[in-house]
């Protein structure tokens, strides 16, 4: 297993990213139930979880700690990959509320581990690039970018 916080690209080569890489940090779940593929998280900021690696779920749109989409199912307390940036193939999204379509920015909110089209983008809440088209709750391929 990767120490914490290590950065890995695509190729699961660690060191420095490549322009084409998609960055990874191996974080711990912290959300207090399995996470699935896909689910977008935050940095868990609570007392006693400050160490910069913990992670967990959030419904708060626009949340200031977005950490980004796990690259892997992630058992409760467990460790796994987490694109910070890069292609992700299968985003967990809300296409319920408004219509997502590639280009779309996307960010958090709505509904739980989903990342959803906001109304109105605010610089500094936007998690993601849509890549494909969503009407209901779905995967698609995102470009994960926080901004």
């Amino acid at each position: 297993m990767p120490q914490e916080g290590l950065i890995v690209d695509s190729t699961g080569v660690s060191g420095a990213p490549k322009k084409t890489s998609t960055v990874e940090l191996w974080v711990k779940n912290n959300s207090g139930a399995a996470r699935t593929k896909g689910d977008v998280v935050i940095w868990d900021d609570a007392s006693g979880n400050a160490d910069g690696f913990n992670t967990t779920i959030t419904v708060t749109k626009a949340k200031a700690s977005r950490a980004g989409v796990l690259a892997h199912d992630v058992a409760s307390a467990g460790y796994g990959p987490l694109v910070t940036s890069g292609v992700h193939t299968q985003a967990r999204v809300s296409g319920t509320t408004t219509n997502i379509a590639p280009g779309d920015l996307l960010t958090t909110g709505i509904d739980t581990g989903r990342l959803y089209k906001p109304t109105t983008a605010t610089l500094g809440t936007i998690v993601a690039v849509a890549q494909s088209t969503a009407t209901t709750e779905t995967t698609i391929p995102v470009f994960v970018t926080i901004i």
